[in-house]
């Protein structure tokens, strides 16, 4: 039993038997030095929850996979409703288990009764230091107790503590029937803030709508303009070449004209011509015949000669 002792470090004062420690001190710095003398004991044990702890993680995600309304037993050992997979109206916040990703974290330490405990003795030297601070501590002490009817005297030590003092600390403490209609408050100001922001981006879309159509009308109203410039140029450009033919045809009906006439003046010439020399032929035969006669009787002087030239000449040459 004894060698039992020597191989833990731990012995009869350390579980609490008699010994010849006079203070609890004493008692205390001993037990200290078995829990450093059996570290590897819990070291192992903590890994062996944090490994637990890993192989839970993988697993939540599965099993709890829908909204759902879960208890969380939190560090004092009480149960709180826990809404996951969806949103809290308590905390005003949306857990998705499913899209998270988490870790495990292990304290180490004294029992959460054992911290009370100590809490309380601390508390309770602080306030025999300091008289003044018991007023506003009084309730956080007297809530930290282990008797029946604890919570009830530190509800009312909190409702004795001044405005001041409770504004600083203000949440660390809240009423979950409070922070349900805060959360409520909070839910019914953030729905009027996106009916507003939705009725904005609505009246915001319809402007875009509108400005978009403008434009579109603009743009068809540019593009109506630019046809029908560009018809018009077609059409004073078509024109103008109606104008160049127009003249090229009339210049060239001109010369045709202009041939015609040369051509019918050409053909009066022949004609002119061709009576003038009839005109000769026949005062030729006319004249051989009267000289064929006259001949012998009356010849012909040199007068009547040049007369007849000149006749001749007036005939072929009218001007």
């Amino acid at each position: 039993h004894d060698n039992l002792k020597n191989i833990f470090g731990i012995f009869n004062d350390q579980m609490g038997d008699q010994s010849n420690a006079e203070s609890g001190k004493a008692i205390l710095a001993r037990q200290q030095q078995s829990h450093t003398t059996n570290y590897h004991f819990y070291d192992n044990l903590i890994r062996a929850i944090t490994h637990a702890g890993r192989i839970m993680i993988e697993a939540i995600p599965v099993f709890y996979d829908t909204e759902r309304l879960v208890h969380i037993t939190d560090v004092s050992g009480e149960k709180q409703p826990q809404m996951i997979n969806g949103f809290d109206p308590r905390t005003n916040k949306f857990h998705d288990l499913t899209k998270g990703k988490f870790d495990v974290t292990i304290q180490t330490g004294a029992s959460y009764a054992t911290r009370r405990q100590e809490a309380v003795e601390s508390m309770m030297a602080l306030g025999a230091a300091y008289p003044n601070a018991l007023p506003i501590m009084s309730d956080i002490m007297v809530r930290n107790m282990d008797w029946p009817g604890a919570k009830e005297i530190a509800a009312r030590l909190h409702a004795a503590v001044p405005p001041a003092i409770l504004q600083a600390t203000e949440g660390t403490d809240m009423d979950p029937e409070q922070a349900l209609q805060q959360a409520k408050v909070q839910m019914q100001q953030q729905g009027q803030q996106i009916q507003a922001m939705t009725q904005a981006m609505t009246e915001l879309q319809h402007e875009v709508a509108f400005t978009k159509q403008e434009l579109q009308l603009t743009k068809l109203d540019k593009k109506i303009e630019m046809t029908k410039a560009e018809l018009d140029y077609k059409t004073d450009h078509r024109r103008m070449d109606i104008e160049e033919m127009e003249i090229e045809i009339q210049a060239r009906l001109d010369m045709k004209k202009l041939d015609l006439e040369e051509k019918q003046l050409a053909i009066k010439a022949s004609e002119a011509a061709a009576d003038v020399a009839s005109d000769i032929m026949d005062h030729h035969h006319k004249k051989a015949k009267h000289d064929h006669e006259v001949e012998i009787a009356m010849p012909v002087s040199d007068s009547e000669i040049d007369s007849g030239v000149s006749n001749l000449d007036g005939k072929l040459n009218p001007q």
